[in-house]
């Protein structure tokens, strides 16, 4: 798109705003407002195989919207569980593409953005860190897998997941 998105909260009951800064006109253009989000934590994760953004939640909330690649804003169907940035952590497999998202139970999903189909995964989240508490997790495409580093001083560590269509593997 050749720019920035950027996601808003909801402010007031007006509703959050998805905006797109312009790197050769040095300017923001808004792709939609009055979406209903959270006011604080929203949160957005590109898709670099279906070259879209998925984005919302905020506050623990359901709603999930996408952003293709000519900046169309569309609602999606919500999620099973609350979603925002000390709700649920949402990254994407960079071989599949479909995103993964762990709850702060812990609860394990899979979402599809290309059937927007939401599926619970079976198998317990096999990481030991906790949402919100400082994770950062990054798709490493060159090797099929997902980094995660949980910033905790001394007790920092680094987890690296791979996922298969078959289940989850360590």
């Amino acid at each position: 798109m050749g720019g920035l998105l950027l996601v808003a909260g909801a402010p007031s009951e007006g509703g959050g705003a998805v905006a797109l800064f312009n790197a050769v006109a040095q300017k923001w253009n808004r792709l939609a407002e009055r979406l209903p989000m959270g006011r604080a934590d929203p949160f957005i994760e590109y898709n670099p195989v279906h070259k879209v953004v998925i984005l919302g939640g905020g506050e623990g909330r359901r709603e999930l919207y996408k952003v293709d690649a000519a900046g169309q804003v569309t609602r999606l169907k919500d999620a099973p569980i609350g979603l925002g940035t000390t709700h649920a952590l949402v990254t994407v497999d960079p071989v599949g593409g479909k995103y993964l998202v762990i709850a702060r139970d812990r609860s394990f999903y899979e979402y599809d953005v290309a059937s927007d189909a939401w599926a619970a995964l079976s198998k317990a989240v096999p990481l030991g860190f906790r949402i919100g508490q400082n994770v950062i997790e990054a798709p490493v495409t060159t090797y099929g897998v997902v980094l995660f580093v949980t910033a905790a001083g001394p007790d920092s560590k680094v987890y690296l997941y791979k996922h298969t269509e078959s289940g989850v593997r360590r």
